[in-house]
């Protein structure tokens, strides 16, 4: 690295260290107000106004004055370094200058240090960062510059953005039909139309735009959302001026509340208390009712007794087979032989439930 690089990045390390410090003041600091500064700070210090009307504005680094009362130490003079028109940090009504960026300034200011504008690039970089490149458009565009045809780059794109095939189906039907309208078809397939909104069209067609004969089908299309009394009530509470939060507590108790679940209330409980969550998760799923299966308490005595686990197994599937049900069986086989259906409805009721008629009509059936 030479001597000059590391001086220049020096500068345009001190320039955004100079544009951070301007952003404390009220207004923007230009080139040459703080030479105006000094130079009215001497007028001040002039007795009796010695330098009026002998100042031609051309000494210093000091613009031309026009006469205003900044050298003559008259009244209204401040002594400041710059005339802000009466605006100050806390005079947010006063005329001052517009904000400016500070992402704008700090780059201004590297320029004016470094003056080489791809020096200050890293001003805009941190300010506005460029997106992460997306790797599929990356392969693409390389692919542009090396493939002598352009359309073998075409399956890069197709496989990192595969194209909609209903639109690709549409497309080549356009392509190679006569009549395009051929392949409205596709289209509509592909899309099929919101029924309600054709028949709103057909109806406006026949009837004009807006016509009152289509009411009657906009409402049932799109009806108006049924209303909500809890949320129109905290919208009024807002409205009356209350507390927000008053209102939403008033809106959430308006709503249907849960029904209280005492297990998991004693769940969250043990939790709190700092037992070990594993035991308070078996508590809580202990104190559910549990379900009576008689075939997996076989299994887990079965387990518990040391047998062999895939005999229990074996005992557990057996157990779940369906019993068989000689009251359906003879019914189906009634059913088979070609007899009436009545007459076999009339033996299964029979089967079911013996001697009472009502069974099947509500009332003693199994």
């Amino acid at each position: 690295m030479t001597k000059r690089y590391w001086i220049r990045a020096a500068s345009v390390r001190a320039s955004l260290v100079v544009a951070a410090a301007a952003l404390l003041g009220c207004d923007p600091k230009f080139p040459g107000a703080d030479d105006g500064g000094d130079a009215d700070d001497d007028g001040m210090g002039d007795a009796g106004g010695e330098d009026d009307g002998n100042d031609d504005g051309n000494s210093g680094n000091v613009p031309g004055d026009d006469g205003g009362g900044m050298d003559d130490g008259g009244p209204g003079d401040d002594g400041g370094g710059h005339d802000d028109g009466g605006c100050g940090c806390d005079d947010p009504g006063g005329d001052c200058p517009p904000p400016v960026d500070p992402c704008i300034e700090a780059y201004d200011a590297c320029l004016q240090v470094a003056g080489d504008p791809l020096e200050c690039e890293a001003v805009l970089q941190m300010c506005w960062p460029q997106p992460e490149p997306d790797p599929c458009q990356a392969a693409y565009d390389d692919c542009l510059q090396t493939a002598e045809d352009p359309t073998q780059c075409d399956a890069i794109w197709e496989m990192c953005y595969p194209p909609d095939p209903c639109q690709a189906a549409y497309d080549d039907c356009v392509q190679t039909a006569e009549d395009p309208t051929q392949c409205d078809a596709i289209w509509e397939m592909c899309y099929p139309p919101d029924p309600c909104q054709q028949e709103y069209d057909a109806c406006t067609a026949e009837f004009g735009p807006m016509a009152p004969e289509c009411d009657d089908v906009w409402n049932w299309c799109w009806p108006e959302p049924e209303p909500d009394p809890c949320y129109d009530a905290y919208l009024v509470c807002l409205d009356a001026g209350t507390d927000p939060a008053q209102c939403e507590a008033e809106l959430w108790a308006c709503y249907p509340q849960p029904e209280p679940d005492p297990c998991y209330d004693a769940y969250l409980v043990c939790l709190d208390s700092g037992t070990d969550p594993t035991e308070c998760e078996e508590q809580w799923w202990a104190c559910y009712p549990q379900p009576e299966d008689p075939c997996y308490d076989a299994y887990i005595g079965c387990i518990d007794a040391g047998n062999d686990p895939e005999t229990c197994d074996a005992q557990l599937q057996q157990c779940y087979q369906p019993q068989p049900d000689p009251c359906a069986d003879a019914y189906f086989a009634c059913l088979d032989g070609g007899n009436d259906p009545d007459q076999c409805d009339a033996a299964l009721i029979e089967c079911y439930c013996p001697g009472d008629p009502t069974c099947g009509m509500g009332g003693g059936q199994p």
